[in-house]
């Protein structure tokens, strides 16, 4: 049986902590754990089966701190095949009839990621590459990936794994005092993380006892569908004769781990502090009880997979009214285009944050100039916003590799702007979303251009929709355009879209935005027009809309709807913005 089908259906019970059990039996010798694997095996393997014979059904390898930072290629080598042939004899000569799984095990590199450090994404996602690479040699049944305390490194070790090793891999973080990463990102925010990259557990372990952690294990189950993973330490450490020991009583780290499992943990062990009689005591704990039908339910169940996010926000696109900046863009824009050309990333930035300022909720970043490089410059520009904003950001292009290069390192999940139906552009951006576990922003047309009905751009849509589904992707995923072609050229331009974007959201369930300035192209007073259209839209059911926020017009109108639909606020909002300065001027800002 398969791990992934064996966590839907039973209890999980991993193993404990190694380095600090490991150094228990070196009489506290202060040995990297993973140079045992080349010095003493034997005791590796005895530790190994230990974890097997207290009723883990997952143990790890000693490869935790295996690393290209740290070791060349040859000693990685070495370890992995020493921890992976210790780990599989164990489980051969262990006793016990429980499913036994042997997990690789990655740990964080030692550094920190820019911006907080020095280290690059790239430089990061290389050499778990490198352990990911050689680890795929061997018959590992799933990899842990564990003790993170920042999603972008995480980011870089799931890439890793998903491209090398093609087994279920479950996912760990630490967390602070407050519940939160240490970077500041949420539970909710790393839940979504979780199912964007499409894993096969997520938990936290590490951190404190697991009395200190309960209520964040309960927030994580209550944010996700995924099966949850708990590995807590035996309390905190504490320094007794010169050997570190921890405050957790067997008796009360077992009482708390029952609780986690009755808040809706189902993968459970222990980390730092424990050890094979914390997990017999698991074990026992855990005899005959099968999971809840709830918990079964619970698997099948839709959990909201329509959100984007930053480090530390996030946006939800099954709620209405979503603002996303357009102002990133050198089209019709000379500042932008010089910054671009210029390579004044600082401008932009700015820009970002004048945005963020006058109420955008994501900002569209767009650097598509024949002068330049979009490969090397949008990463540049991802980076250089997230550094100082933290708004999801959309991910606009027309080239691919700029588009795969500026989703692989952004911090966060994404918005990629945009695929449609034709066939080509299919294929192209949903493996991409797939693997960086970015949201879609879908333009129904096709080869053909765009349909001149609302039954051919609904067609575009189901097209798109059979062809995410092929690539695993889901409906919720996906943010539908309905086109905004221009009013002036069409009479009839206006009715359509308005009632493409009724039909994929009210009869169908589908998310919607619309790119609002192209309906004006060619038109006087467009921010009046726009503004209007904007209005309609809303109340027709659209979720999104790239607008210009340092438009006046255009935000004063925002704020009107946001109080006619009855948003929470919204009146003093309303009065609040009528009575800025800011807003009673004529022109933008």
């Amino acid at each position: 049986m398969k791990i992934s089908k064996f966590i839907k259906n039973n209890y999980c019970i991993l193993d404990g902590g190694f380095g600090t059990y490991l150094q228990e039996k070196l009489n506290f010798a202060n040995t990297p754990s993973e140079l045992v694997n080349l010095e003493n095996p034997q005791l590796v393997y005895q530790i190994n089966k230990e974890y097997f014979e207290a009723g883990a059904n997952v143990v790890n390898a000693n490869t935790f701190c295996v690393n290209p930072l740290k070791y060349d290629n040859k000693q990685i080598e070495q370890m992995i095949e020493t921890a992976y042939t210790c780990l599989s004899t164990a489980k051969k000569d262990s006793k016990g009839k429980q499913k036994k799984f042997l997990s690789l095990d990655i740990g964080p590199l030692g550094q920190l990621l820019e911006p907080y450090g020095t280290l690059s994404f790239n430089d990061a996602l290389a050499a778990y590459s490198t352990v990911m690479k050689i680890a795929s040699n061997y018959k590992f049944d799933l990899v842990t990936i564990a003790t993170f305390n920042d999603l972008y490194e995480l980011k870089a070790a799931i890439i890793a794994a998903k491209t090398y090793l093609n087994i279920p891999i479950f996912v760990s973080c630490t967390i602070n005092e407050d519940s939160k990463l240490m970077c500041g990102t949420s539970i909710k925010n790393y839940s979504q993380f979780a199912l964007a990259m499409q894993v096969d557990a997520v938990g936290l372990n590490c951190s404190f006892g697991p009395e200190q952690m309960l209520n964040a294990v309960q927030e994580l189950c209550e944010n996700t569908n995924l099966p949850v993973y708990f590995k807590p330490n035996a309390g905190l450490p504490i320094v007794e004769n010169g050997k570190t020991k921890y405050d957790c009583k067997i008796e009360d780290f077992v009482k708390a781990i029952n609780l986690a499992r009755k808040v809706g943990a189902t993968i459970l062990g222990g980390c730092c502090g424990t050890n094979p009689k914390h997990i017999l005591r698991i074990s026992k704990l855990l005899k005959h009880k099968n999971l809840p039908k709830s918990f079964k339910k619970m698997q099948n169940s839709h959990f909201c997979d329509a959100y984007a996010t930053s480090t530390t926000n996030y946006l939800n696109f099954e709620n209405n009214h979503i603002l996303i900046g357009e102002s990133i863009n050198p089209t019709n824009n000379k500042l932008v285009k010089e910054a671009l050309i210029d390579e004044d990333y600082n401008v932009l930035v700015k820009l970002a944050l004048k945005q963020k300022e006058r109420g955008a909720h994501a900002l569209d970043v767009n650097v598509g100039l024949p002068q330049i490089d979009q490969t090397k410059v949008l990463p540049q520009v991802i980076k250089s916003i997230q550094a100082v904003c933290d708004l999801p950001l959309v991910i606009d292009s027309t080239n691919i590799k700029a588009v795969e290069e500026a989703c692989k390192i952004y911090n966060g999940i994404p918005i990629i702007n945009s695929v449609n139906a034709a066939k080509e552009s299919l294929n192209a951006i949903f493996p991409i979303a797939k693997l960086y576990g970015a949201r879609i922003i879908a333009l129904c047309l096709d080869e053909n251009g765009v349909p001149k009905t609302v039954e051919g751009r609904l067609k575009c849509a189901e097209k798109i929709l059979k062809s995410a589904q092929k690539h695993g992707i889901s409906a919720y995923r996906l943010i539908f355009d309905p086109i905004c072609m221009t009013a002036s050229a069409d009479l009839g331009a206006c009715a359509i879209t308005l009632d493409t974007i009724n039909a994929l959201n009210n009869e169908f369930g589908l998310n919607t935005v619309i790119g609002l300035s192209n309906i004006s192209h060619g038109l006087p007073n467009r921010s009046f027009f726009n503004a209007n259209f904007y209005s309609f839209a809303a109340y027709a059911g659209l979720n999104a809309a790239i607008i210009n926020v340092l438009d006046n017009q255009i935000m004063k109108t925002y704020h009107a709807n946001q109080l006619i639909f009855g948003e929470q606020n919204s009146s003093l909002k309303y009065i609040e913005i009528m009575q800025d300065d800011n807003y009673s001027q004529k022109k933008e800002d």
